[in-house]
């Protein structure tokens, strides 16, 4: 399947296609690429997480997620896991049912053997917390864990539901990076999203954020969205870059099952409201004008900063195949080759960890496949590949490679593969070629 993917590239490559024609369908997200080589599932996945986490382990980068799911709305774009809060008593109890798995986990030879790099508090909309339950959660999970000295804490949060009074606990409980979903400073594409905020509000509250002491301050903004037009998106993106903003997320619509947009994408029979060519014009925008403000550069496909103040270390860690110490319902994780998923049940959350008898989780294992596969991934998530002298590609790896320097997706220069602006736009497909690859190589002939 890859071969006859890459040789069609490369047909329409050598017969003058543009960039966007390259492949006939657009892979998004790294989870889509790698669905093409499937982790083996665990029966007994507590025991198997409890496992992994009682071994320390080889070297490497590490992060934590805390992931808390409650907002005010659901929003129509959105596919991660989140809800209204169905009772008064849900958000505390969900809270304390954290710190319960905090500290089982926190207290594993794994956790305790190496400092983790950043956490990261997603969601849902974290901000909905009580602001001092939020601060103390923040400072318990720092406390519990063995964490680098300036490590990034990140918290997500919505214009309408980060105060004033939130601003400065958060920075005095110690987060230094806020990410913003703005999506768009366009007010009536914000509305048509379900954001009342208008753009002036906008502009006002990431000048309040940087003006509270946040150091690193990322706006998160959406191409690809019903009506948007490629003018109102450089638009967008000219006001990101001069707003105040450390960073900028820029990511294409993902048609989530499970969001309403998706929804209304799979009952058209489609995956996007744009075809690929203005698809990849709003993308080009992006890379470009995000490369033009003053000392900004790319991180990964989708995320852009200031060098030294708007970096993103939880989302370029993962990139780089990092381990994630996870927890939260519907949480993901990955511990030595072990990938792990909290359920994302609330009740059955709550249920588990209420005495922690037993953890609710689920499990798959990966193998040196996978490992050679988050290897090589980190060209698509993370825009380069190095490569080993001593552990030298196979030759059905640079047989890849090379086709895509040719296709001027990548390039090479002294040992060191990296993404041109165009292999960014189709990072997804490539690690979705190394998946697939990987798996009809590692097959029984």
């Amino acid at each position: 399947m890859f071969i006859a993917q890459l040789d069609q590239a490369i047909r329409a490559y050598r017969a003058g296609a543009p960039p966007w024609a390259l492949f006939e369908r657009r892979v998004r997200t790294p989870r889509a690429a790698r669905e093409a080589l499937p982790l083996v599932p665990v029966a007994e996945a507590e025991r198997e997480l409890e496992a992994a986490l009682d071994r320390i382990g080889a070297p490497g980068e590490r992060v934590v997620y805390v992931h808390l799911p409650f907002c005010r709305s659901l929003c129509p774009f959105c596919g991660y896991f989140r809800e209204i809060p169905a009772a008064n008593d849900t958000v505390p109890s969900y809270v304390a049912a954290i710190r319960r798995q905090l500290t089982v986990l926190a207290a594993r030879p794994w956790t305790r053997h190496r400092p983790f790099s950043a956490i990261h508090f997603g969601g849902g909309t974290p901000t909905l917390l009580p602001h001092d339950a939020l601060a103390a959660l923040i400072r318990d999970v720092a406390a519990a864990l063995p964490v680098v000295q300036g490590a990034e804490i990140t918290v997500e949060s919505t214009i309408s539901a980060l105060a004033d009074a939130d601003l400065s606990v958060l920075v005095a409980a110690g987060v230094n990076r806020i990410a913003l979903g703005v999506q768009t400073f366009d007010s009536e594409r914000r509305r048509s999203l379900g954001r009342h905020s208008s753009r002036e509000a906008v502009l006002a509250r990431i000048a309040q954020v940087r003006a509270a002491g946040v150091a690193n301050l990322c706006v998160d903004l959406i191409y690809g969205l019903p009506g948007q037009m490629v003018d109102t998106w450089k638009a967008d993106l000219d006001m990101a870059g001069g707003c105040g903003a450390t960073g900028v997320s820029a990511y294409p619509l993902v048609p989530f099952p499970s969001s309403q947009l998706g929804r209304q994408l799979a009952a058209e029979h489609r995956d996007s409201f744009v075809d690929l060519a203005t698809e990849y014009a709003l993308f080009a925008a992006a890379d470009s004008i995000m490369l033009r403000t003053p000392g900004w550069m790319r991180f990964s496909p989708v995320q852009y900063g200031d060098a030294s103040s708007g970096t993103a270390a939880y989302v370029t860690a993962c990139g780089r195949g990092a381990e994630v110490l996870a927890q939260g319902a519907g949480a993901a994780g990955n511990v030595n080759r072990l990938a792990y998923l909290n359920t994302p049940n609330i009740e059955q959350y709550l249920r588990g960890w209420r005495d922690g008898s037993r953890w609710p989780v689920t499990a798959a294992q990966g193998t040196g496949v996978h490992d050679h596969a988050r290897r090589l991934y980190t060209l698509g998530e993370g825009t380069r590949l190095v490569r080993i002298p001593e552990r030298p590609e196979p030759p059905f790896v640079d047989e890849i490679i090379g086709s895509l320097v040719e296709l001027e997706l990548a390039k090479e220069d002294k040992g060191v593969i990296s993404l041109t602006s165009a292999g960014c736009f189709w990072a997804g497909n490539i690690c979705e070629i190394f998946s697939i690859t990987l798996r009809e190589e590692s097959s029984p002939s």
